[in-house]
């Protein structure tokens, strides 16, 4: 007994000298922050909006790119003059291109970017794949992964100027799939992407940094707009598919996502935003950030294990509902 009790304190005592070691290290910071500029997408509100404030606070100069200029307006009124908004839209190459000179004429000569930050994204329907029409998977990437690599192959001269940083948000479904819907087939392209990515830029002197945020409360699971999306599903659904799943099957799938996501949620949205200042303003940064407890005690670790456990214990996460001709 005594033998593996040792084992055990050996284990703890690696993991915090490790940790310890990992802090030191990570700890400081890169010098001349203020002259530093950094552009992140989609800033109306969410992660985009508070990382400016953040950044701006800290003295970095920003782009902040917003879909609507009445986001525009209020990220105006709500920082300082460090921080220039600009409409763009990441499903349009015109739109990013102009976005592009933009800020390559308000960059001071011979200066780069030393920032990307792609966090544009929207979570879609999450419904049964087969309520689905081809569209519906597009319109949710082509905003979270095509418009990532369109708006980073548009900016990467700027930021092999000043040999840089791209971050790009993924999440934690991007590591383990949500059943339904296209937003972790989305997150998992981003995933890929940015590390093959980063073996691609390395020689550039680039680095590429992936934040994982698990389920924090922020507007990109807006509760009104998803149920109207799933009712406008369900009420264009041929009677045989109506049928074969039934009556109550929307109301227990609605219940099943809010009940889910409500069980992880966290309003420390501060710990998303610490994990991207540190990935652009530290001096050595993590390849990835996996955000959040629920992210880091469950369902990373669950990601690992084999199929049939993840299957298990995945459909253990809510009530999981079952269709009417299944039962």
């Amino acid at each position: 007994m005594l033998h593996y009790i040792s084992y055990i304190l050996y284990f703890v005592a690696f993991v915090a000298i490790y940790q310890a070691v990992q802090w030191i290290v990570r700890k400081p910071r890169i010098s001349g922050l203020t002259s530093k500029y950094v552009l992140i997408t989609g800033c109306d509100h969410g992660f985009g909006n508070m990382l400016t404030k953040r950044l701006d606070k800290a003295g970095v100069n920003v782009f902040a790119t917003c879909l609507t200029g009445k986001g525009s307006k209020v990220l105006d009124e709500e920082t300082s003059t460090r921080v220039k908004t600009l409409i763009m839209d990441v499903t349009k190459t015109e739109s990013i291109r102009k976005a592009f000179q933009t800020v390559k004429d308000l960059l001071p000569q011979g200066t780069g970017l030393w920032g990307l930050v792609n966090n544009a994204g929207i979570s879609g329907l999450s419904c049964p794949y087969e309520w689905l029409q081809k569209e519906d998977f597009q319109h949710v990437l082509d905003i979270n992964i095509l418009g990532m690599i369109d708006v980073t192959n548009i900016f990467l001269p700027l930021i092999k100027q000043s040999k840089g940083r791209v971050v790009n948000i993924a999440s934690v479904l991007g590591r383990i799939a949500s059943p339904g819907g296209c937003y972790s087939i989305s997150k998992f392209a981003v995933e890929a992407y940015s590390d093959g990515l980063r073996a691609m830029l390395r020689p550039f002197g680039i680095r590429v940094q992936i934040i994982e945020p698990g389920f924090f409360e922020t507007n990109i699971l807006n509760e009104a707009s998803l149920f109207r999306g799933l009712d406008e599903k369900w009420n264009a659904l041929p009677t045989d598919i109506k049928q074969e799943y039934g009556p109550e099957y929307l109301s227990e799938w609605k219940t099943f996502l809010i009940d889910g996501s409500r069980r992880f949620m966290s309003p420390r949205t501060d710990r998303v935003i610490n994990a991207l200042e540190h990935a652009l303003t530290s001096w050595w940064p993590r390849t990835r950030y996996v955000v959040g407890p629920d992210a880091f005690f469950f369902l990373i670790p669950l990601s690992f294990m084999p199929a049939a456990v993840t299957d298990l214990l995945g459909g253990r996460l809510g009530k999981f509902p079952i269709p009417a001709a299944c039962k």
